[in-house]
Parts: structure tokens; sequence; C-alpha cells
């Protein structure tokens, strides 16, 4: 069974989900938002970690790389990510914002 989801909620609204079961790199679509996702649960999983890699966004739980969103901030993506627990704050990291420590 897989660990994680990648909520994909794209400009006109549709959601897809990909299925995490180990490091994946998924292309970035213009304009769509991010979430990852707890496989058993479908909430928010809330302690990742996100770092810019290039023109991708990795994320990381637990000190693992769980997914790559390619060409995050690359040219004219306008994508973006949203971080932040279920029952709490939420944040959208956008292409502008360079989240590298």
């Amino acid at each position: 069974m897989s660990r994680y989801l990648l909520r994909q909620v794209a400009k006109d609204k549709t959601v897809k989900l990909f299925t995490v079961d180990q490091y994946a790199a998924i292309p970035t679509e213009r304009g769509a938002t991010y979430r990852l996702l707890d496989a058993a649960t479908e909430q928010p999983v809330g302690e990742e970690v996100l770092r810019k890699s290039g023109d991708a966004l990795v994320i990381e739980v637990g000190g693992s790389n769980v997914a790559q969103l390619d060409q995050f901030y690359g040219a004219q993506r306008e994508a973006a990510y949203e971080a932040g627990h279920s029952g709490g704050w939420s944040q959208q990291i956008t292409e502008g914002l360079d989240v590298s420590p």
C-alpha cells in the first residue's frame, strides 16, 4: 500500500491524484496547485519539508525525498504548493518563492 498521494488541482478545478509509492518526479501543470496527502486518510501530511532543486520543487518527509515537481520554478508555470496542517494554518508556495534553506 502506498504511503502518500499527491493531489493536483488544475486551473479548471479538475482534481488528479498521483500515487507515490517511491520517489516520484511529476511534471508540473501550468496553473495547478499541489498538496501531499496521507494515502490512508487522504488528509494533508503537514510535516513535509519543501526545497528548491534547480527548477524543481522537492517534497521531503521524515528526512526522505518523497516527490519532485519538475519545472515548478520554470518560466510561465504559475504553479503553487499548498503547505500546512488540515486543522491549522495553510500557506501556498508559488513559483516566485525560494524555499531552499
